[in-house]
């Protein structure tokens, strides 16, 4: 399952795929949800088994977001998901697969 369908499906609400890519392992959609006008960025690491989702205000904050999604959480205090492997997922952030 896609990134960004298993986001959708999860937040019980429709959205609306902007952009994707994927690249050694990485899956990364910009989602747009038109209900409550949020974007959010959905990265799943596919090699790590692991996916988290990154709110953004903006439409230039969910760009940098989708080019560079380490980088973005880093930058916003969001500790980085892939040292979370183990630990219980955190509230509506990162979640980890098992």
């Amino acid at each position: 399952m896609t990134a960004d369908r298993e986001h959708a499906q999860h937040a019980g609400e429709p959205a609306v795929e902007l952009a994707a890519r994927e690249a050694d392992g990485l899956q990364i959609v910009l989602v747009w949800r038109p209900r409550d006008d949020r974007l959010e960025v959905v990265v799943e690491d596919t090699r790590e088994g692991l996916s988290f989702t990154l709110a953004a205000s903006t439409g230039k904050e969910a760009l940098e977001a989708y080019h560079h999604p380490f980088a973005y959480s880093a930058a916003h205090g969001i500790a980085d998901p892939r040292s979370r492997r183990g630990e219980a997922p955190s509230t509506a952030r990162t979640t980890s697969r098992s």
